[in-house]
């Protein structure tokens, strides 16, 4: 099996891939952040979004021009770099570029090229087990700064969960490389140490996704999710569903979907709590159960790359591992090695009395975990008419479930920092010295033995970081009235948290964070009934008058919108708009008013000027009426999945609530409020970028990448060579 760092590292680099190719791909970076897309970064950087405010002296040419001082080159750049938040525009500002938009799709190409390079090629290194292949931390630290400058300047179609987690990701691959740097000469059982202690850096992040998620949903007091009644729901009113959604949602009964509640409950409260049990076999059923659970995520819903993720971090988990070290002696081999009959007996003994404690020790600490994850189960749910239903009513589960967490989260972040980092190399390096073979291979000097101690202090130190925001779900309310040493403990770890957090650099703020996966269900109507609320937009050419237009509904390529249209599976490809126009559903006739959504007063003015960018990521059936369009209209709909019949086509039914907007054109006085709500258009044409990136298909593009991979591979054989000739002259 590969390593957990290799799993780990893979994983991330195939995310950031894809995150990468989604962006530009179907011309969704431009559509959104062009010239003539919904929010664009010259507009941005124009109303002092982008940057802080930013004057032509504090451009880098004209400090190198006054005196070529370096001392003040060096300043201004790095003050520049402060404005920017160390956003990677700042390169385009202290430049000649001109187009910030270009220069950012000139930076997403070139993390597209990069990661696939470092993913497919950069894997095969000479790292063994643990080495994770010539992966460096600063590959992932490139990667963590150019998309995390994405995310930065990426507005409301950027700021998904999923985008946070696969920074942190990068960030804890970054830190991994860090802590534990590949090394040519080490011993198998070095590498085997150093992957079972790396490997809790992935679970350490496992452990507060899914946890914090599952918490959540009772922390919000939602009636479906207390009532184990959100699937009746869930399958139609997510964002995209997918082909199985309607099936799931019409051929299920209500009885099986409470169960699915209830084992999204387990998933996500006590099997979170396995991913970080003192022995394997606990562990790896709880990463296996949760890559079980993220497969039938996959299966009925379009969320990216934010399964796969999952899944990623479920396998490094999984990976990583304490096994056997300590060997049987073979009775021939130490009648050779040893000279009496005393050390022979006395090595007999270590053999076969330390396999024996070790598998007493696995055995209990695994019945003990399982015991803890059946009590924590059985008293969650009870029996009831549908099948099963929480326990507590639902007007105590809020309280119940804190008194809970404010205990056994601290203990099980003070088992994970304090004891499980340096139990796993006890457990392997001091276990491992039972024979005289293992003695012989794990001598090591004090100096080695101090660096890797500290190696070991620092890594406490980073899954105390990164757990930190675990104190959102426990905070604590009910420590006081417990044992006074769970209320040190409590104490220890926020105090230790804040005094570590409080010297972090900037750069490194996105090292850790919160997650909450669906707090509240949407889309449950007054009556009980499915209510998905869904704005649908139509278009009309030029009239005499506006009674007399032809509408045509506005169709998007995978959000629901012709009831005939069938849901498709999208992910790990995101069509950001068609996320969006789910979240601008969910505000009403609120979005108009809400300085969050501005973009969705530009996407009205885009497709009334007739963008071909914003155009472009429209269903391709819209484009014939791209020229001709000049009217457009906005209502508000409810939409349901049709239930079963033997006869007709439609997929979804719906409901008109009402005009959202009405029949409008470029001229209309409510113009004037969208361009007051989107801001200032610039319609002048920017200076020409130094480079511009034309549209690239999807052959020319995989061509590119294996020509510049071919040409690598060329001058590094042809270096090689010039070596071997040096080396043969000079012998």
């Amino acid at each position: 099996m590969p390593s957990s760092r290799a799993l780990f590292e893979s994983g991330v680099l195939l995310c950031f891939l894809l995150a990468f190719i989604s962006l530009v791909s179907e011309g969704q970076f431009a559509a959104l952040y062009g010239k003539n897309g919904l929010v664009p970064l010259k507009q941005l950087n124009d109303e002092g979004l982008l940057f802080s405010s930013i004057s032509s002296s504090d451009n880098v040419d004209s400090a190198a021009a006054q005196g070529r001082n370096f001392a003040a080159l060096y300043r201004k750049t790095f003050d520049l770099m402060r404005k920017t938040n160390y956003n990677v525009v700042w390169l385009a500002a202290s430049s000649r570029f001109h187009s910030y938009e270009k220069f950012m799709e000139c930076v997403l190409y070139l993390g597209v090229t990069l990661t696939f390079y470092w993913l497919m090629v950069d894997g095969r290194g000479r790292g063994g087990r643990g080495g994770g292949g010539r992966r460096k931390w600063y590959h992932f630290a490139f990667l963590v700064w150019t998309y995390g400058s994405m995310v930065d300047i990426g507005d409301a179609f950027l700021s998904f969960q999923w985008d946070v987690l696969l920074l942190e990701c990068g960030i804890a691959c970054a830190v991994g490389a860090v802590l534990f740097p590949p090394r040519k000469r080490t011993s198998s059982v070095e590498e085997e140490n150093e992957d079972a202690q790396y490997a809790w850096i992935p679970r350490a992040i496992l452990y507060k996704l899914m946890l914090m998620s599952g918490c959540v949903k009772i922390q919000s007091k939602c009636k479906t999710w207390l009532k184990l009644t959100a699937l009746e729901y869930h399958f139609a009113t997510q964002p995209l569903p997918t082909g199985l959604s309607r099936l799931i949602a019409n051929g299920v009964s209500p009885r099986y979907k409470k169960i699915g509640v209830a084992l999204t409950y387990v998933a996500e409260g006590p099997m979170a709590f396995l991913i970080v049990a003192p022995t394997k076999m606990a562990r790896r059923a709880a990463c296996l159960g949760q890559i079980l659970f993220q497969v039938g995520i996959i299966l009925s819903g379009n969320y990216a790359y934010f399964n796969l993720l999952t899944i990623v971090l479920s396998m490094a988990s999984f990976a990583g591992g304490e096994r056997k070290v300590v060997k049987t002696v073979d009775e021939k081999e130490e009648n050779k090695g040893n000279d009496g009959e005393a050390a022979r007996t006395l090595e007999k003994n270590k053999a076969k009395a330390l396999p024996v404690l070790q598998h007493s020790m696995a055995m209990i600490a695994t019945h003990l975990s399982l015991l803890f994850f059946i009590i924590c189960t059985v008293n969650m749910f009870a029996p009831g008419k549908d099948g099963v239903k929480l326990r507590a009513s639902s007007k105590n589960v809020n309280k119940r479930l804190t008194k809970f967490l404010d205990v056994a989260v601290p203990v099980s972040r003070t088992y994970l920092i304090l004891i499980a980092v340096p139990l796993t190399y006890a457990y392997r390096g001091f276990l491992a010295k039972a024979t005289k073979k293992e003695k012989e291979n794990n001598e090591e000097s004090f100096k080695i033995f101090t660096l890797r101690r500290c190696r070991d202090v620092l890594l406490m130190a980073y899954l105390l970081v990164i757990t930190a925001p675990m104190r959102e779900i426990a905070p604590n309310k009910q420590i006081a009235k417990v044992h006074p040493l769970l209320r040190a403990n409590a104490e220890f770890l926020d105090t230790a948290t804040s005094s570590i957090q409080r010297h972090m650099p900037t750069p490194l703020r996105r090292i850790s964070s919160g997650y909450g996966l669906f707090r509240s269900m949407t889309g449950v109507g007054e009556d009980g009934k499915v209510a998905r609320r869904e704005i649908i937009f139509e278009i009309a050419p030029d009239a005499d008058k506006v009674e007399d237009v032809e509408w045509t509904e506005l169709t998007f390529k995978y959000k629901p919108g012709n009831v005939k249209k069938r849901p498709s599976f999208v992910a790990p490809h995101q069509p950001r708009l068609d996320w969006q126009m789910w979240f601008a559903a969910l505000r009403g006739d609120g979005v108009f008013q809400d300085a969050r959504y501005r973009w969705f007063s530009m996407f009205i003015i885009r497709i009334l000027q007739k963008s071909p960018e914003v155009w472009k990521i429209l269903d391709p059936s819209m484009q014939k009426h791209m020229n001709a369009t000049t009217y457009l209209r906005i209502s508000m709909f409810e939409y349901d999945f049709a239930p079963k019949k033997e006869e007709g086509d439609d997929v979804y039914v719906r409901k008109n609530l009402g005009e959202l907007l009405p029949p409008t054109h470029l001229g209309s006085p409510e113009i004037e409020g969208l361009l007051n709500m989107a801001g200032p258009i610039d319609y002048e044409k920017e200076t020409p970028a130094l480079l511009e990136i034309p549209d690239v298909d999807a052959v020319t593009f995989v061509v590119s990448v294996m020509a510049v991979i071919f040409a690598s591979h060329i001058f590094y054989n042809s270096r090689r060579k010039r070596n071997r000739r040096r080396k043969l002259k000079v012998s």
